[in-house]
């Protein structure tokens, strides 16, 4: 019986063989790692394009925050508050005087309500890719205090009078104005005049 020898030739290709084998482990074991890198990569991707826009959204909602509290702000100045009344009714005297207008009769009532409708268009996405769109009605509130003012005077200062009360700087509005001649060249005028608050409106009669 023949004993096999390791010839220099059969050591050359166990060596190659083995090379062979090892470079196979080798590109497997390469390839496992470069994929598991790829999607490990694709995860921190993900999650850093997730981390950018929600810094970008709370940047946004900070802009839109700090952009709400300087409108509300302005907005609240235009207001009228409790204190403020006493001094406008004597502004309005005031004013009556540099017109050259008398008042005849000035009454306050009881604060009530404004509705305003503010309709907000929600377009949603229906079957066969249609777009319809619907109407969702919210109520926003505010407060006005009527004021029924009656002056007499001549056309041009009661123009004035009336213009003075429009250029006032808070809200305010003129309604129902009524005109009649008294005694030329002298009119009156009856008017309601509004103004503006963010009272709570107790009374919601009209």
């Amino acid at each position: 019986m023949k004993k096999n020898k390791l010839t220099p030739r059969i050591i050359k290709r166990i060596f190659i063989l083995g090379g062979i084998i090892f470079t196979l482990i080798l590109s497997t074991f390469c390839y496992h790692n470069f994929s598991f890198y790829q999607k490990a990569k694709r995860k921190v991707n993900i999650q850093k394009a997730r981390l950018l826009k929600l810094e970008k959204d709370m940047e946004s909602m900070r802009t839109s925050l700090k952009k709400y509290e300087e409108e509300k702000k302005k907005f609240s100045q235009l207001l009228f508050k409790e204190r403020d009344i006493p001094g406008f009714l004597r502004k309005i005297s005031s004013f009556a005087k540099e017109s050259g207008v008398k008042i005849v009769n000035m009454k306050t009532k009881h604060f009530r309500e404004v509705e305003m409708m503010e309709i907000k268009k929600n377009v949603s996405q229906v079957a066969r890719k249609k777009l319809s769109s619907e109407k969702e009605k919210e109520t926003i509130t505010l407060s006005y205090l009527p004021i029924n003012i009656e002056v007499e005077g001549k056309f041009g200062s009661l123009v004035n009078f009336l213009i003075y009360l429009e250029k006032y700087r808070q809200l305010l509005s003129l309604a129902d104005i009524k005109i009649s001649r008294k005694k030329y060249p002298i009119l009156k005028c009856k008017f309601v005049l509004k103004i503006y608050s963010l009272k709570e409106a107790k009374n919601k009669k009209r």
